[in-house]
């Protein structure tokens, strides 16, 4: 069962994280300091640009997977369900912008 839930895990957090990127502005990748995300910590690391996030993000799925498959029992099993809770339901308020141009 933890098998199966931290790779599901792994994959609801890539899928978050790939989601943030692909609402990020147009100028975003040309200056990373218009990166539009509502969490504080986030947001450090997307300003820093591609390259700093996406060595954060996998250090941050990296870490989750081997929390949960070290903790014992249900301790691992509810870190793994809170962290996804946390990750697709719980957004900071002003993370997700949707712009459309005509």
């Amino acid at each position: 069962m933890k098998n199966r839930l931290t790779w599901l895990l792994v994959a609801v957090i890539a899928f978050d994280f790939g989601i943030t990127l692909l609402g990020q502005p147009s100028s975003y990748w040309h200056d990373s300091h218009t990166a539009n995300e509502g969490n504080p910590v986030f947001a450090w690391f997307m300003i820093r640009g591609i390259v700093s996030y996406a060595a954060f993000i996998l250090a941050y799925i990296i870490s989750a997977a081997v929390l949960v498959r070290v903790l014992p029992g249900r301790l691992g099993l509810r870190l793994a369900w809170f962290s996804s809770y946390r990750t697709t339901l719980l957004r900071p308020r002003g993370s997700i912008s949707i712009s459309s141009s005509i």
